[in-house]
């Protein structure tokens, strides 16, 4: 993978050959990067004006301002782990994903005492799915294209309320 480094303050910036990251826990997520916006901040490391106040080590890979594709997430089995050990307000699970899907996930989620009443947010590239994450015992459903244009967080509203409610 490639990244642009501050290698030294006051030096050129140097695209850099660093490792890919992999996912290790339930709640990683990759994302592929499609661009990246460069702020004052990051021309404030550059120029080492912050080297003493910010503690930032070299290298620096600069670039906080991103957008991209998820390309990984963590296992539902890891955050199933989780959940038979914590109470969460909420969970929010992609359909598809690795060793045990989204659907798999809630209906064993259902099952556990501490969390049959927690609101359960299913997503997938799949219109045609809700029945299914319904089915299931999901709270809600929403499709990728909804939550790319900003409904993810009223549609997690709407559903806490509704149990809050309940």
């Amino acid at each position: 993978m490639r990244a642009v480094q501050v290698v030294g303050y006051h030096q050129n910036l140097e695209l850099t050959d660093v490792p890919t990251p992999e996912i290790t826990g339930p709640f990683d997520v990759i994302v592929r990067i499609g661009g990246a916006g460069v702020c004052r901040t990051d021309i404030h490391i550059l120029e080492g004006q912050w080297a003493e106040k910010s503690g930032v080590s070299l290298p620096y890979t600069i670039g906080h301002e991103n957008a991209g594709w998820v390309h990984a997430v963590g296992s539902a089995r890891h955050a199933l782990d989780l959940l038979r050990r914590s109470v969460y307000e909420a969970i929010v699970a992609d359909i598809a994903m690795p060793e045990m899907d989204g659907l798999e996930l809630t209906r064993t989620v259902r099952r556990l005492s501490a969390h049959a009443g927690t609101p359960i947010l299913l997503v997938s590239a799949r219109g045609d799915a809700q029945g299914s994450a319904l089915s299931a015992g999901a709270d809600g459903f929403i499709t990728k294209a909804d939550c790319a244009s900003g409904r993810l967080l009223g549609e997690l509203s709407r559903i806490v309320a509704r149990r809050k409610d309940a």
